[in-house]
């Protein structure tokens, strides 16, 4: 379908995929939105698509993983010799990448979230789950957990890790982001992890990955179904789930869709989102040479997270791809 995403206002700026303000065939990273407006989008809360389509430089600590990250040999969508259990696998070690995070925060209770493998020693979260309104976690109450399957039992493969060092990101409460854009945090584990088949890095996205057709999945231990007025109600899985997610327009949450720091998610086969408890997990993607490499994080989204209201099917992530560069800058990724 051809959309006008170009602007036509008196005195647009021209850029791609609009070199000159025309129409133009609209699909995920080139999805801009409605009428996409440059006037009223400045460099620092925009991103382009061809800086989503470059290769990014890299210069810190991960680096060094570049050669080895993204691998998960037990899952059938990466192995080496692809194996089917109906149509997608169910194993434990497909997601080596996720790890579960237990945060006791300042307002005195226990809180769920999820992050990903980014090196021996770091994972990549949410901000947004080490730093609230009620302040900033303390390293002693957060404990990791890698090589997680089952939500209330000890895996085979786990490792249990706590943190001695946390990187904010630097423009998440910045005023002028309104909140919850620049949604990441990197925490600095206080023992390095042992790498093995349940256990690895994922890749961050310093290659160009175009999510037009990619292969993307989410993996949490959130809310399964949600009870709209108590949330000691609210139904939790056994074990990691994961679902199939399709980039989606953000017009339900009232942003453009170049927004340098987020952009939109829904389930690929049908209704629903992630949900309390899933925030800073990956959306982790496949690419050309079989490596997954985080494109995502779990930022917000409806409290009906099951696709009970529209809006409750389109959640909201940090685009990874848009903020490494601030990332690297903080952190020194």
């Amino acid at each position: 379908e051809e959309v006008k995403i170009c602007p036509t206002l008196p005195g647009c700026k021209p850029h791609a995929p609009c070199p000159a303000c025309r129409l133009a065939r609209t699909t995920c990273d080139t999805d801009y939105g409605d009428a996409f407006d440059y006037i009223n989008s400045d460099d620092s809360s925009a991103v382009y698509r061809r800086e989503l389509l470059s290769v990014d430089t890299c210069r810190g600590f991960s680096c060094s993983y570049r050669a080895t990250c993204g691998r998960a040999v037990l899952n059938p969508l990466s192995a080496e010799r692809p194996r089917m259990v109906n149509g997608l696998a169910q194993v434990y070690g497909e997601w080596p990448h996720y790890v579960r995070l237990n945060i006791l925060v300042p307002a005195g209770f226990w809180m769920l979230c999820g992050g990903v493998i980014i090196s021996h020693r770091h994972i990549l979260t949410a901000n947004h789950c080490v730093e609230g309104a009620d302040g900033r976690v303390l390293t002693e109450n957060i404990q990791v957990i890698a090589g997680e399957d089952y939500r209330d039992i000890t895996d085979p493969y786990e490792q249990v890790r706590g943190v001695r060092g946390i990187c904010y990101s630097s423009r998440f409460q910045d005023p002028a982001s309104h909140g919850m854009r620049y949604d990441y945090a990197i925490l600095e584990l206080d023992r390095p992890l042992y790498f093995n088949n349940y256990v690895q890095p994922a890749c961050l996205p310093y290659e160009p990955l175009p999510l037009e057709g990619a292969r993307c999945f989410v993996m949490g231990l959130g809310i399964m179904r949600a009870h709209p007025t108590d949330p000691t109600r609210h139904v939790f899985p056994a074990k990691v789930r994961w679902m199939q997610l399709k980039c989606a327009r953000c017009g339900l949450w009232s942003f453009r869709g170049n927004d340098r720091s987020r952009h939109c998610f829904t389930k690929a086969n049908g209704e629903g989102d992630t949900c309390g408890g899933d925030s800073g997990g990956p959306v982790v993607c496949l690419n050309s040479n079989k490596r997954w490499v985080v494109m995502g994080l779990v930022s917000y989204g409806s409290q009906l997270c099951d696709g009970t209201t529209e809006v409750g099917w389109v959640g909201v992530y940090t685009r990874v791809k848009g903020v490494l560069k601030q990332m690297q800058a903080d952190c020194g990724v």
